[in-house]
């Protein structure tokens, strides 16, 4: 309940048959002087109920508050005005969709204003959000608000939201209105984005503390590699970790890798360490290629590709000597030499591959 209660005394001057005041109100006498008082509300303040203002009783006592009488002066008046008045303090809340994001991902920044009074409130100084170093204005800012007609500045990559002043958050139960503004980061890490206590200036008294967390996941990089093998060659104790990294959360190069798809011609040893072993199939020559998973310390992956190429080597067949029998003026129809002899990785056609 709040009661607006004046206490009016003024001196007058009566001069002949004119009552001269103060306020320079001047009339024949006798005569009833009235002076209009004025009260200021508080800022955001307007009066719900303007029936019950009142210059006299019981709010205002005769003889005490105000005098009922000509005497001369000094003179006393008295005005009343009751009302129930909420009177809460407007606060902000902040909060960020989604909780979590990659870097260079963005999220919804929403800011809320929550009045629960019977009027409007005005906010009387800019309220300004400033973010936390490495949090930035994402560059489709995305920026609205429902407080009223005021400006909202939110400048692509900026480091700070601007609300002009005189922007309304409206009545209720709660009343409230929003400012919503995308942002992104270019590190990772989790950010604490705060209002100190008053940031928000409606008039009515300091808000309190507010704040909400983001979470920029650093994300590792696998980098794709390429190798070199003869043919009926072997790579022994390679390495896919030299151009892989394991970002800002970190992780146990030791133990961050692990195969995801074998080889098709070969064989591979993988190991937790990013090492590897391959050979390829006997006298495979052509592109060979697995991939693998890089693991960070709080579980985020990436994956890249390893392939292999297997050079030809020229091989030459071998023909291998042979032995047959026959009888004294027999014969041997039908006999090959094929049987034991082989074209080799360098293939061709056993049709025609003989000659004498």
């Amino acid at each position: 309940m709040n009661k607006f209660f004046i206490s009016l005394k003024k001196a007058a001057l009566i001069s002949g048959l004119m009552l001269l005041s103060s306020y320079a109100i001047s009339a024949d006498y006798p005569a009833t002087v009235t002076n209009k008082v004025t009260v200021t509300l508080p800022a955001g303040v307007t009066d719900p109920d303007l029936s019950n203002n009142t210059d006299g009783p019981p709010a205002c006592i005769p003889g005490t508050d105000f005098t009922t009488d000509n005497a001369d002066d000094p003179e006393k008046a008295c005005a009343s005005d009751t009302n129930s008045l909420l009177a809460n303090i407007p606060q902000p809340t902040k909060s960020f969709s989604p909780l979590t994001i990659d870097v260079g991902q963005v999220s919804t920044l929403t800011i809320t204003l929550t009045n629960n009074n019977s009027f409007v409130a005005t906010l009387q100084a800019n309220l300004v959000d400033t973010l936390p170093s490495g949090i930035v204005v994402a560059p489709t800012p995305n920026a609205s608000t429902t407080c009223g007609s005021a400006t909202l500045t939110a400048a692509a990559g900026a480091g700070s939201i601007t609300l002009a002043s005189g922007a309304t958050i409206p009545s209720g139960s709660p009343g409230s209105c929003t400012i919503t503004v995308d942002v992104t980061s270019s590190t990772g890490g989790t950010f604490t984005n705060q209002f100190a206590a008053g940031a928000l200036d409606t008039g009515l008294g300091a808000s309190t503390a507010s704040s909400a967390n983001l979470t920029v996941n650093d994300t590792p990089t696998a980098t794709d590699d390429s190798n070199t093998v003869a043919e009926d060659g072997s790579i022994t104790g390679a390495s896919v970790a030299g151009n892989d990294t394991l970002g800002g959360d970190g992780g146990d190069l030791a133990t961050a890798f692990s195969l995801d798809t074998d080889v098709s011609n070969g064989t591979l040893t993988f190991n937790a360490d990013g090492s590897y072993d391959y050979s390829p199939d006997a006298n495979f020559n052509g592109t060979d290629s697995f991939t693998y998973i890089i693991t960070d310390a709080d579980g985020d992956t990436d994956i890249a590709t390893v392939t292999i190429t297997v050079t030809a080597v020229d091989d030459t067949p071998t023909a291998t000597d042979d032995s047959n029998t026959v009888a004294e003026d027999g014969s041997i129809t039908g006999a090959s030499v094929a049987g034991n002899d082989t074209l080799g990785g360098d293939g061709g056609d056993l049709a025609t591959a003989f000659s004498l």
